[in-house]
């Protein structure tokens, strides 16, 4: 959900979204029409219908007012959404491990090691994401857990480690030190 206040003598009003590419510009989508309710409340809202969602990635989110005469304002300023899969059931049904993988140490000051007792996979992928939904790290291995992976390089800082196996995905919050 994005909201924003309303704006005087506005008619209606734009909503875009976008995600940033590898050069760190936004890209922007189209432009969608948002309708104001006959109760003109002052904070209005967009509502990302669930099959548009993108998890696990960094959405920005951008409106702008239309007036009666065809005016619009500038768009205004940037606001970033991060939605981890790991909160949400729908891609969450019966295949997120989070509970059953292990971090550790967490907090970390160099290196963190990644363990199961019941994920028996050998080719797993591991993607370290910062709070702006960049991806920082990627690593696979073939021999399964424990995996250790090195964080020394990485900034201090909050990020989210997505573990990826054949049919399941687990996000685990990370605090480098």
């Amino acid at each position: 959900v994005f909201s924003w206040a309303a704006v005087p003598n506005a008619t209606s009003y734009e909503v875009r979204t976008g995600t940033i590419i590898a050069n760190s510009n936004i890209v922007w989508g189209a432009a969608i029409p948002v309708q104001i309710p006959p109760t003109n409340p002052a904070t209005l809202s967009f509502i990302t219908n669930k099959d548009n969602i993108v998890y696990d990635v960094m959405t920005y989110y951008s409106v702008r007012a239309l007036g009666s005469n065809g005016a619009s304002s500038a768009w205004s300023g940037i606001t970033g959404i991060f939605v981890s899969s790991y909160n949400n059931p729908i891609s969450a049904l019966n295949n997120d491990l989070s509970t059953k993988i292990s971090t550790s140490p967490n907090p970390t000051n160099g290196t963190v090691v990644v363990s199961s007792d019941v994920l028996r996979e050998k080719s797993i992928k591991f993607v370290l994401i910062d709070a702006m939904g960049k991806s920082l790290l990627e690593e696979q291995t073939t021999q399964g857990l424990p995996y250790e992976i090195n964080l020394e390089n990485i900034a201090n800082g909050l990020y989210y480690l997505k573990i990826i196996g054949k049919d399941n995905i687990s996000i685990k919050k990370i605090v480098k030190r």
